[in-house]
């Protein structure tokens, strides 16, 4: 093993990394979407985040942002119709919406909130009360 594959305390704070909701993996209603798509919510918020700074905002102050699926194609090594189908299952669960903006012309891209409920906020907070010493416990909330 060499020693550039080592992580070292003084280069860890350059690092950057995607944002994935919680609430994606807790809230029933995005039990039902593939990790694919989960991810691509994940790439698409970092893009959203790069709108923000450019102040992209429509006539209704809404956020929108610019990602063509050539490039979530790229950065999700998949083809043209799995792109289509993941952003398809965003816009199912009302996690994206897509403006179409005329011929030849990129669609805008509006990033919408997931659905907060208190029992993804139960089953984010007990999430940290999780054993990892190897032993199975089954916990029931009272």
């Amino acid at each position: 093993m060499s020693e550039e594959s080592f992580y070292k305390a003084k280069e860890i704070y350059g690092e950057t990394f995607y944002q994935l909701p919680k609430v994606l993996f807790t809230n029933p209603l995005y039990k039902g979407i593939s990790n694919d798509a989960k991810v691509a919510y994940a790439l698409l918020k970092d893009r959203f985040n790069y709108s923000i700074r450019n102040n992209w905002v429509d006539e209704n102050d809404n956020i929108y942002f610019i990602f063509t699926n050539d490039e979530l194609m790229s950065l999700l090594s998949s083809g043209n119709q799995k792109v289509i189908k993941i952003k398809k299952e965003l816009d199912s669960v009302g996690l994206l919406l897509q403006k179409r903006m005329g011929v030849n012309k990129p669609n805008h891209l509006y990033l919408l909130r997931p659905e907060v409920e208190a029992t993804d906020v139960y089953k984010q907070v007990n999430s940290s009360n999780v054993d990892t010493s190897g032993n199975v416990k089954i916990t029931l909330p009272e």
